[in-house]
């Protein structure tokens, strides 16, 4: 057999659903509470992070500035040493064409130092026939002629 609850029994669980909507809606607005508090938190602190990020984002762009500028001076540094490069490769003598000179200039040297030791021995020589020198005195001069 069925046993049907009493209306008694009725009424009371029906008053103890009521207190326990009752106490779920007290909770429901306590949590709605604490819910806005949480919402205020985060929204508080995504202000931050969105304030951190701008400073960020503007000392980005400051380096880039810098970058670009540092960049320009490499640009100028680059060109400064294009232009060594060039003077150095016009102006300044190697070593072989130094050599070069040198020797060219030596030869020249002693073409001339020939040149004036044959009109010295020559000179004596003649002074020597007119008797304006000795033998000796001219082989005294042309003993001091230079060797080349």
């Amino acid at each position: 057999m069925d046993i049907q609850p009493s209306n008694q029994e009725i009424l009371s669980a029906v008053k103890d659903l009521f207190l326990s909507v009752r106490q779920n809606t007290s909770d429901i607005k306590d949590l709605g509470g604490a819910v806005q508090d949480i919402l205020e938190v985060i929204n508080e602190f995504s202000d931050r992070v969105d304030e951190r990020f701008n400073r960020i984002e503007g000392d980005i762009v400051g380096v880039k500035l810098e970058i670009i500028g540092i960049k320009s001076d490499i640009v100028g540094v680059n060109s400064e040493i294009v232009g060594i490069k060039s003077t150095i490769n016009t102006q300044v003598v190697t070593k072989d064409y130094l050599d070069q000179k040198i020797s060219e200039l030596r030869g020249n040297s002693i073409e001339s130092v020939r040149g004036e030791n044959k009109k010295l021995t020559a000179t004596v020589n003649l002074l020597a026939v007119k008797k304006v020198f000795t033998k000796e005195e001219a082989a005294k001069v042309l003993i001091l002629e230079p060797v080349v």
